[in-house]
Formats: structure tokens, sequence, C-alpha cells
């Protein structure tokens, strides 16, 4: 018996309205990340593949990979916030794929290794057929569809760099409450609904003035996250010593953005203060968002 027949896909319902929930269609994969790493990937144009260090029998290789999964987490994710939509058959065209382990966590994390390489030699490491209906990721070749066991973690390994520009979409979305995969005791995301995870990504973009470019973030989402920016400070005093046209004015704006986005509050009211009104706070950090979109917007 393989090692994934246990966790084997089940019976495909046929019924749109029926929820089978070992017998999943899917089409795109997801790389979930907290937004400081987010941030990263944007400035890095790419997901970098890294070296596995849990239990994993590949923690004694060299070999580095990126992690993808089908899985969409209903109570929130532990891995963050932000939410990298990549193609599932474009990932995996003309690739080996391999079974690597399964992991006893509360839900069992089944791993699949997909690669150029050739590891036919690793008595570790199983050649894996998805056309074969016996386990967590089946390919149904007569059908092209792609199904999946959502009773299980499929944790999808994948031993290259993930270009920003091959992404499909990403979206926001909601952190677990209580769990974390980086740090349960101390992650200050826990929870962190999509919408203020948005605006913290913003504030991020702004505060260093990042280009974003290739990959595909829905711009009038990241405007509404700079609007949140805006609604997120105290009602204060303004002092009206800073209007949008000053100078000045576009360097205390990305102090703004980064107090929010350290979630320092006391610094936060202290540069808003600096403004006539909220209003012109708002617009300021809008003008500021349009030239990270768009860095010729200036010009215009």
């Amino acid at each position: 018996m393989n090692p994934w027949e246990q966790y084997k896909v089940g019976t495909p319902s046929g019924d749109p309205d029926f929820r089978n929930d070992t017998c999943g269609e899917f089409d795109e994969v997801y790389h979930v990340t907290h937004i400081d790493s987010g941030l990263s990937i944007l400035r890095q144009g790419a997901i970098k593949p890294q070296l596995v260090y849990d239990e994993s029998l590949l923690n004694k290789r060299r070999i580095h990979v990126c992690w993808l999964s089908p899985n969409n987490w209903r109570k929130g994710f532990r891995y963050g916030n932000l939410c990298i939509h990549y193609d599932w058959r474009t990932l995996i065209a003309d690739k080996n794929y391999y079974w690597v382990e399964t992991i006893n966590y509360n839900t069992p994390a089944c791993r699949i290794l997909i690669t150029d390489q050739n590891y036919d030699s690793d008595p570790e490491l199983i050649p894996y057929d998805p056309k074969n209906p016996e386990g967590p990721w089946w390919w149904d070749s007569s059908l092209d569809k792609h199904y999946w066991n959502g009773t299980i973690c499929l944790e999808i390994m994948v031993e290259s760099e993930l270009q920003n520009f091959d992404a499909k979409s990403t979206s926001f979305v909601k952190h677990h409450q209580t769990g974390c995969c980086i740090s349960p005791s101390s992650c200050r995301d826990k929870g962190l609904s999509g919408m203020i995870a948005c605006a913290r990504f913003a504030s991020g973009i702004i505060m260093d003035q990042l280009t974003v470019d290739y990959l595909p973030i829905n711009k009038d989402e990241l405007r509404s996250g700079v609007a949140t920016v805006a609604h997120g400070i105290p009602s204060i005093e303004h002092r009206g010593l800073i209007a949008k046209e000053d100078p000045a004015g576009n360097a205390v704006a990305q102090g703004i953005a980064k107090a929010y986005f350290d979630r320092d509050e006391s610094t936060l009211i202290e540069l808003a203060k600096l403004f006539s009104s909220q209003q012109e706070i708002q617009e300021i950090l809008a003008k500021q968002m349009e030239s990270c979109l768009d860095p010729l917007s200036h010009l215009l």
C-alpha cells in the first residue's frame, strides 16, 4: 500500500449544490504569507525558495522550496494575511512529482514535491502519479480536472523561484485568531482581518516607496487600504501647519504610514496633528499611493 492511499480523493458528486469535503475541484493554489514577508516579495520580484527546517525528511537535503496549497481555511490562515494565487496547470506543466511525507498535525499535512529535477534514485522520495485516483491529489485526465481531499492539508513544495508576474492575482485574507506558523505567542497579526491587513500592506508600500508592478494586486483595493489608514487615525485637534501642497507633506505622510505600519499610535497622532484635517491626510496618502502604483503619474 502506498503511503498516500489513506488520504485518497473521494468520488465527485456531480451535484454543484452538494459539497463533498473529500473531493474538491481546484484550478489554483495559494502562497499565504505575513505582511512583512509580502513586502519583501514585492521588493524582490519573486517568492524565493528556502530550505526546509521542520521535521520534514527534506531538512537533511539542500532542496529549496516555495510552499503552496489549495486549502482555504474558513477560520483564518496560520500563515498570514497576503494570499498570492497561482494557476495550477501552469505550475505543474512538464514537471516531476514526488511524494515527500505526511506530517501528523491535528489536520494531517500531505506533502508533494513539484520539481524540474529527477529524484527517482532517492529511496525516500517516491514518484507520484496524480492520474492514479488513489492519493490526495487526483488529476482526472479524461476531463482534465484536478481534485484534492479537503479533509487534509495538501502542502505543495515547489522547487523553483516563483516570479511575481507569474501570479494570477492576490487577495487579503484573515489571519487565524490563535494559530500562527511563525510564532503563536508573539505574532501581532493574529486575528487581523483582510481589510486591516490591506491597510497595513498599503502603509508599508508608502513608507518604503515601493513600486507596485508585476505582482497583480488590485489597485482599487490598495486605494481602499489607504482610506482605511486615514480613517484609522484617532480623532485629534489638527494644528494645520502642513498642507498637502507643502513639500514637507510627503515626508510627514510617509512618517504617518510608517507609524501606522508599526502600530505606533503616539507617533501617528503627533504627525497627524501637523495637517489641517483628516481629509488632507487622506488626500496626500492617496497621492503617495498613486505614485507607487504609477511612478510616472507625477508627470501628468
